[in-house]
């Protein structure tokens, strides 16, 4: 199991909370940002719309786009991770946004 975790993100500290147990792996994904086949990888056991992993109203977000493929989202987290929303939760079959963090509850 992998936590995609920001630890200045209070719903990121959370949810490691909630799943320290299971001694997930934490991926400090902006200290070690993800590599395209990561990223697809990851984009592909998403349970939710693969627009949902951008955080479309950060401020260094590009306006959300009416058409969203995951070359697009690719492009924009290689580009700038700090877009990717967090936490992601992945147990390596399903990828999981914890939004809110007691959604991790669900995949443990």
């Amino acid at each position: 199991m992998k936590l995609y975790h920001n630890p200045r993100c209070s719903k990121s500290r959370q949810t490691l909370d909630f799943v320290k147990n299971e001694s997930p792996e934490v991926v400090l994904y902006l200290k070690h940002p993800l590599s395209r086949g990561q990223l697809d990888d990851l984009l592909s056991r998403l349970n939710e719309p693969i627009s949902e992993i951008i955080r479309w109203d950060d401020k260094s977000a590009p306006n959300k786009p009416d058409i969203i493929d995951s070359h697009l989202v690719i492009e924009l987290l290689l580009a700038n991770p700090n877009l990717m929303q967090r936490p992601i939760l992945d147990d390596g079959n399903i990828a999981m946004i914890c939004r809110p963090p007691e959604k991790s509850l669900d995949l443990i």
